[in-house]
């Protein structure tokens, strides 16, 4: 086990909530209510799933086990299934098993998320109802937009393997001090410790994603309050900061990994970088953004054409609304660019089909 103790971080973290502890909770994530909706969200886009079909042939007894397996504290998470995934980079994933672990991890979400929300900042977006990719790139362009002396340069850095150097006491004692109710905790307690190990966070769950982004909520709140930094944007481990002068942001970098170092056991990877906007492109969120342009990642946009390639047998592209149509989430994705490649995108997509309704750009 690790050595650290809740103590030891008395004097490490940078913002403590005022406001008392929260007590008496635990019930609410037994609720019937609360673990039929939990289900329903573990289902969503999954039905075809053998776990979602073996556990709906049988669901109202699957319910009444998951019920008291919480209300009698009986519950214990179930081994980690790991799969490789490709995203830019290598990632692991650890998914837990369906039933009941992935439906406990969104019965607990339900019920502590809101609360650790009160600590997040306005500008942190990574799986956060109603925020998100494009909340974000609204809000980078829209402050590039009304400031450009004042995002004149940027600042762009990562954790290094964030989610593999999260320590488990570290984020255990965090968490305490917005939580007091003894059977919560140790539901969170045993979820943070589900990978058998006294460090890291597993992707691929539900609470991890929460965990992640309020393990980050004392560096944010450093960040603002004192260093005073104006314009922050951060999604997972990705943090972007804007400024005037290029020496302030090496010394906010500097400080941030200081910060990191010494009260989070983390480091920021070496490609960290500070560049002014109007002579460099912002890479970040599946964007290129910059003061007179949003334009889609290239990794992206090739995606999208290999799929129009694979399926343009199976649909008729006569306009623009035909593309909205045949390929939803990828539309979506388009409308947030700007207008002049939005229509280059259009145009490209209809040219085989020997229609134009735009000019290219």
């Amino acid at each position: 086990m690790s050595n650290y103790q809740y103590s030891d971080f008395e004097d490490c973290g940078f913002f403590y909530s005022k406001t008392k502890k929260v007590r008496h909770i635990y019930q609410y994530v037994y609720d019937p209510d609360n673990i039929i909706h939990s289900i329903h969200l573990s289902q969503q886009g999954k039905s075809d799933s053998k776990a979602v079909i073996s556990f709906n042939e049988n669901y109202y007894e699957n319910l009444d086990e998951i019920y008291w397996m919480l209300r009698n504290e009986t519950y214990l998470p179930g081994p980690l299934r790991k799969r490789k995934i490709f995203e830019r980079k290598e990632r692991i994933l650890n998914i837990p098993p369906y039933n009941p672990d992935r439906i406990i991890d969104i019965c607990l979400v339900n019920v502590v998320e809101p609360i650790l929300m009160e600590t997040f900042i306005l500008h942190t977006y990574s799986c956060i109802k109603g925020r998100g990719i494009h909340a974000c790139l609204e809000d980078i362009v829209a402050a590039i937009a009304r400031d450009p002396d004042g995002t004149r340069f940027a600042l762009i850095m990562d954790i290094h393997k964030y989610y593999d150097n999260i320590y488990h006491e570290r984020l255990k004692w965090k968490y305490r001090r917005k939580i007091g109710d003894p059977k919560m905790l140790r539901l969170m307690d045993l979820t943070v410790d589900c990978n058998g190990k006294d460090v890291g966070e597993p992707i691929g769950k539900r609470t991890s994603q929460m965990f992640g982004n309020y393990n980050l909520t004392d560096l944010e709140h450093f960040l603002l309050e004192v260093l005073h930094v104006h314009y922050l944007f951060v999604y997972m481990d990705n943090i972007v900061i804007f400024g005037k002068e290029k020496a302030r942001l090496h010394y906010i970098f500097t400080r941030t990994a200081m910060f990191l170092a010494t009260h989070e056991h983390l480091e920021l990877n070496p490609n960290w970088q500070v560049f002014p906007l109007t002579s460099r492109d912002l890479d970040h969120v599946g964007y290129r953004i910059s003061p007179e342009d949003v334009r889609l990642r290239k990794s992206i946009l090739y995606r999208f054409f290999a799929k129009l390639e694979r399926t343009k047998n199976k649909y008729d592209l006569q306009c623009e609304a035909d593309i909205k149509h045949a390929y939803p989430s990828e539309y979506g994705w388009i409308e947030h660019c700007s207008e002049k490649h939005k229509e280059f995108i259009i145009n490209k997509i209809l040219k085989e089909n020997g229609k134009k309704i735009h000019q290219s750009a």
